[in-house]
């Protein structure tokens, strides 16, 4: 009878442990229906014409005087204008994706940048310096909020 029981136990767990696999993978591909839904709806809402690059930056410029932007004085404040510009181009590259060749040429030749892979590297540490200084995400949303109009 003992082994019966032992039997049975261990059949029951196997069924629980299906059971349970089966949720989670029914969890797991509604997630990653919403996820997918919400990269179409994000890569809809990009823009494309990079030739509003250089008016956004002049845009920016102006901001960039009349606030005083401080966040990144050292570098001349760029790093805030780069991470609005991937947020309204490439969200995706903000977060370590590939940026366009041509979204890379526009940054760099409007920041007066000799090599793309300057704006990698702003795009690194505008990233970090969002997470972890408030006075620079503040000034990262003044300019979005001003260059989002075009």
């Amino acid at each position: 009878m003992e082994k019966e029981w032992v039997s049975f136990n261990t059949e029951l767990k196997k069924r629980a442990s299906i059971s349970s696999r089966i949720a989670c993978i029914k969890a797991v591909a509604k997630a990653k229906r919403e996820l997918s839904n919400m990269c179409e709806c994000l890569e809809r809402d990009t823009m494309k014409d990079l030739t509003l690059i250089p008016v956004m930056y002049k845009k920016y410029d102006e901001l960039l005087r009349r606030f005083q932007f401080r966040g990144d004085v050292r570098n001349g404040n760029k790093k805030q204008f780069v991470y609005a510009v991937f947020l309204l181009y490439s969200p995706e590259a903000i977060f370590g994706g590939r940026i366009d060749k041509e979204l890379r040429i526009a940054i760099r030749d409007v920041l007066g940048l000799k090599s793309d892979s300057g704006v990698y590297q702003m795009r690194d540490k505008a990233r970090i310096w969002y997470e972890t200084y408030p006075v620079f995400a503040s000034e990262v949303r003044i300019a979005y909020e001003a260059i989002a109009v075009f």
